[in-house]
């Protein structure tokens, strides 16, 4: 699932809430989430938001109402918290002030993909779908120093291959949200 990247109480709230979709334990999961947001885990934060984004980033039958207010809120709070994931996977949402990312002055653009990319590799599959989108929308032109083996010969296609392989190590870890990443492509 996300190999020991995240806090105990948040790898069982992606398990309830991402991984096995267990409509009787959301509460669970939403309370395991706030805890860890109120000890100080920005990826708690981020994971909260993404439960009010709408039924693109959560299963459906958990009825969370879409707000986007609150999802930005969590995103900043998330931000302010130094969450690397939040900041890598989410600075394209509109409305959302990158400033709060504080944290950011302390990293290089690579140090910010290197962070992400060894998370992604240690089976992280949040991280795992952040890969994927970097290659699947091309938003690369910030990490262009990057030592990564394809980069120097990649067009078109070849990122696209390199987001599914993303993409297909984050269904293999049960994240099935993912696949409809594949199937954009």
């Amino acid at each position: 699932m996300s190999a020991g990247c995240y806090s105990k109480n948040v790898e069982k709230a992606i398990r309830y809430l991402w991984i096995d979709m267990d409509i009787k334990k959301k509460q669970n999961a939403i309370d395991l989430l706030r805890e860890a947001a109120n000890k100080g885990d920005g990826d708690a934060l981020f994971l909260l938001s993404k439960c009010y984004m709408g039924e693109k980033e959560i299963f459906p039958g958990f009825d969370f109402e879409k707000d986007d207010a609150l999802a930005k809120e969590y995103l900043q709070h998330a931000l302010e918290l130094g969450s690397v994931l939040a900041w890598f996977t989410e600075r394209g949402i509109k409305g959302c002030d990158m400033s709060y990312a504080s944290f950011l002055k302390h990293y290089t653009p690579r140090e910010l993909w290197e962070i992400v990319m060894e998370r992604a590799e240690k089976g992280d599959c949040f991280a795992q779908v952040a890969m994927g989108d970097m290659f699947f929308c091309f938003r690369l032109k910030a990490f262009w120093d990057l030592p990564y083996p394809l980069l120097d010969n990649m067009f078109g296609n070849a990122w696209y291959m390199e987001a599914v392989k993303w993409y297909e190590k984050a269904v293999k870890r049960g994240f099935v949200k993912a696949i409809a990443h594949i199937n954009k492509i």
